[in-house]
């Protein structure tokens, strides 16, 4: 909510997310469902990318350790703090229907966005801008 009171809020400002909405902490549900909700309101003013966290493979295998700043009990040898987003969606919902809803979703999901001619892509790898096949499209 912070980045809206600074940027402003669609449909005054756009917004290009690039990914890696998922597995960062309590509130990833909560954080991709804001972000399709804004998409589905603002759909011209809202881009989200998928990033490589938004998969089933790493929603199932992906765990943080958060800091106690981040834990919402503050307390991590009391609580499990550890866990990605798939078991973020067993915690919160039972079973894992809300988590294949949602990765199924993240199939849609472009993978780069085109800004005047940049083709922009969400990577945290060095070698993603070595060779980038999407640069023979533009």
């Amino acid at each position: 909510m912070e980045l809206f009171k600074i940027g402003g809020t669609p449909p005054d400002t756009n917004y290009l997310f690039m990914g890696d909405y998922v597995d960062r902490g309590y509130y990833s549900v909560e954080t991709v469902s804001l972000l399709f909700a804004l998409k589905v309101r603002y759909k011209d003013r809202v881009t989200i990318l998928r990033g490589n966290h938004e998969s089933r493979q790493i929603t199932q295998v992906y765990v943080e350790v958060l800091l106690p700043v981040r834990c919402p009990c503050f307390d991590l040898e009391a609580c499990d703090c550890s866990y990605g987003f798939y078991d973020e969606c067993l915690r919160k919902y039972g079973n894992f229907n809300v988590w294949k809803q949602f990765t199924d979703l993240f199939d849609y999901l472009p993978l780069t966005a085109l800004i005047e001619k940049q083709v922009l892509r969400p990577c945290s790898y060095p070698t993603c801008f070595v060779a980038d096949p999407c640069r023979d499209i533009v």
